[in-house]
Order: C-alpha cells, then structure tokens, then sequence
C-alpha cells in the first residue's frame, strides 16, 4: 500500500504543502506521512527504495525477497531520505 499512497502524496504535493498539514498514519501509512510531512521528494524515495531492493538481492530470492533484509533497508532508506530534523518537522502533527 505504500506506493500507492506515496503516489497520492506526490499529487497532492504538487497543490498543497504538505507540510503544513496534519498528517497521521500506521505501519505504510506512517511512513508516507513522515515523507509528506517533512517534504521529501517521492521521485527520490522510489529510486533509492529500488537501489537498496536491487543491493541486497530482493529481485533474485523470489517470494523470500525481503526476509532478512527488510529492517536494515528500510533504516537504511529512512535515514537517507529523512532530514536530520524529521522528529522536530514531524512532533504534534
């Protein structure tokens, strides 16, 4: 479901600053909250998410792909995209 919503984001980004809104979310949800929240680029997310899934051999191990790998890639990937200044963009949103 992330894409998905990051997909909405990346619309919705191009009318309104997010920003400056609300935002809530769980689990995919949250994560495409903090992205809108703090103004990373969806464009850029998905390409480094594709780099990280490509480096760690995701693709070849089928329906295996992302166990094991799934929780350093995606601290992996957060702690690239997200600025440094994230929990402060994010607090009491």
């Amino acid at each position: 479901f992330f894409w998905w919503q990051a997909g909405a984001l990346h619309e919705l980004s191009s009318r309104y600053r997010l920003s400056e809104v609300p935002v809530v979310g769980a689990s995919a949800g949250a994560l495409a909250a903090t992205i809108g929240a703090t103004g990373v680029d969806v464009p850029t997310a998905f390409e480094l998410a594709a780099s990280l899934a490509e480096r760690s051999g995701a693709w070849e191990r089928g329906a295996w792909g992302l166990v094991g790998v799934w929780g350093p890639m995606i601290r992996e990937w957060l702690d690239e995209l997200l600025p440094a200044d994230a929990d402060e963009q994010c607090r009491g949103r």
